[in-house]
């Protein structure tokens, strides 16, 4: 027989705060109901421990943090740009997909608050998503979104280095500015994959006139786009190439590698920036061996390799089904290609040495984030 359940009777303090508890959630309920109904990004108005900031927008949701929390100049005078990048003190903002949805583009946005006194085009920015180590050319703050970024998926984060300064050719004297970063996020978007951007300037597929705006910036280097590729299950990608070959001080005399056990010299160098075929593969695909040989990895940033499409054959060489086209002849230093030929002049002859012009295949989810090719104005390329 089953012995009967014992049930205690509630006191009166604890009934009343039963009915505070509901109250309490009733309310956070409402509260939630009335931040989701609105249809830009909301930004809380308390901070979480560590300047962690929840930004939601429906089913989306991002985690910044955030190391100075209010963006503030104060007892600035206005800088040259030189100088303004220099000094300032680098503001070190995280964004975190911390949702279960990916956030197809997200715009980071400083607005000023009510205490400014300075005009906001009279302020300079710059900003780095390399650790802090490149930074982009200084901007006007005409807009107020600084920078866009897109495919945040979930689980991955962002870190942006944000510095910002008086114009030196303002007059903005014994003034103050006072921000706040807010985002705003999307869960659909058009985005501005760079295969779908250059797809318009191109001839099946690859660059071909002498005058080809191509150019973009890739590891803080200028470098030129090949054309569009296919992978083995038909995704469009984007194949570039260095600009400038690589310079004698990459390349080192002699590469020491290990092959069973046996360690084998390759000279690489004759002193003037020329390298013979044997071992320049795995150069270039080598960061640093046991004897301190740098590979040319070694001089890839962490934002760049992010971009690189297969991480197990990062750089390579021309192949002669790269070279097509007129603007080949612009580059004016003759390269090695696969097959121990060279590119002089757009034309493939034989030769045992050459200059290095490394190639590099692009995730197909890079993205044109500005720039139109130029070489003034080559395509900023970002993920």
């Amino acid at each position: 027989m089953n012995e009967p359940n014992l049930v205690k009777k509630k006191s009166f303090t604890e009934k009343i705060m039963g009915k505070q508890k509901v109250i309490l959630g009733f309310a956070v309920a409402l509260i939630i109901t009335l931040f989701a109904g609105t249809s830009y990004s909301l930004l809380t108005s308390f901070d979480m421990p560590n300047n962690a900031i929840i930004i939601k927008d429906g089913d989306l949701r991002m985690t910044m943090n955030n190391t100075e929390g209010e963006i503030v100049l104060k007892d600035k005078s206005p800088e040259s740009d030189e100088v303004g990048l220099k000094n300032a003190t680098p503001i070190v903002l995280t964004f975190s997909n911390t949702g279960n949805f990916n956030i197809m583009k997200y715009e980071v946005i400083l607005n000023k608050e009510g205490n400014t006194t300075i005009d906001e085009k009279n302020i300079r920015y710059s900003y780095s998503t390399d650790l802090g180590v490149h930074y982009t050319e200084p901007k006007s703050l005409d807009s107020n979104i600084i920078y866009t970024g897109y495919n945040l998926f979930n689980n991955k984060a962002k870190t942006m280095y944000l510095k910002i300064w008086i114009d030196g050719k303002s007059n903005e004297v014994n003034k103050e500015y006072y921000g706040k970063i807010n985002v705003k996020l999307y869960k659909t978007s058009e985005v501005p994959y760079a295969t779908l951007e250059i797809k318009d300037d191109l001839k099946d597929n690859r660059y071909l006139d002498s005058n080809s705006n191509n150019y973009v910036k890739f590891n803080y280097e200028l470098w030129r786009i090949i054309g569009i590729y296919q992978d083995e299950d038909d995704n469009d990608y984007i194949k570039i190439v260095k600009d400038e070959v690589l310079d004698s001080e990459m390349i080192p005399d002699k590469f020491i590698v290990d092959d069973d056990d046996e360690k084998i010299t390759y000279n690489l160098g004759n002193g003037e920036g020329l390298v013979n075929s044997d071992g320049l593969k795995y150069y270039l695909n080598s960061t640093i061996d046991v004897d301190g040989n740098r590979g040319y990895l070694s001089y890839l940033a962490n934002a760049s390799k992010s971009m690189i499409k297969d991480t197990n054959n990062k750089v390579g060489l021309l192949k002669k089904e790269d070279i097509k086209g007129d603007w080949f002849k612009t580059l004016d230093k003759l390269c090695w290609i696969e097959g121990n030929e060279v590119l002089v002049n757009g034309n493939i002859e034989t030769s045992n040495t050459s200059y290095v012009r490394p190639v590099i295949d692009l995730n197909i989810r890079t993205v044109i984030l500005s720039g139109d090719g130029t070489k003034d104005n080559p395509y900023e390329l970002s993920l």
